[in-house]
């Protein structure tokens, strides 16, 4: 076991603080609409779900199992990708279809934060995009080029 796993051992959370954790995550919640402004709840929750991920990783590690399953680990990096959008100051707005890795931004173009494609509202087509900023400069410049 490597030094970084070691530590985690160390730091390891019981059940009670992680049941804390846990309904302190799922109690914030974010507006529909969200701006830079929001930065520091995205930050607290991206640390709670850090300490979320990283005891799931300790379980995992704990259980042989031949495929993984690390909820905690993939709504991490949900919102570290959300806040990658957010950063850049468009307002993005959240839970397209009631997807929760879903958002839509000026209300016709569809962004995964799982995966890294969008769409336009009412095709079937996904594209790729290489980063957050890219694509939101794509959008806006394109928005601004129809005007």
């Amino acid at each position: 076991m490597d030094e970084y796993h070691k530590k985690l051992l160390e730091n390891k959370l019981n059940e009670k603080e992680l049941t804390h954790l846990y309904n302190q995550a799922q109690n914030v919640t974010l507006p529909s609409t969200i701006t830079k402004e929001h930065v520091p709840i995205l930050n607290n929750l991206i640390d709670i779900q850090n300490i979320l991920a990283d005891n799931e990783i300790l379980e995992e590690l704990e259980i042989d199992k031949d495929q993984l399953s690390m909820p905690q680990c993939r709504q991490l990096s949900r919102l570290e990708k959300l806040k990658e959008f957010v950063v850049t100051g468009e307002p993005i707005t959240l839970n397209y279809s009631n997807a929760k890795g879903l958002i839509i931004m000026k209300n016709k173009y569809i962004a995964s934060l799982a995966s890294n494609k969008w769409r336009v509202l009412g095709t079937n087509k996904w594209n790729r995009y290489k980063t957050p900023q890219q694509l939101v400069e794509k959008i806006y410049k394109e928005k601004n080029n129809e005007l």
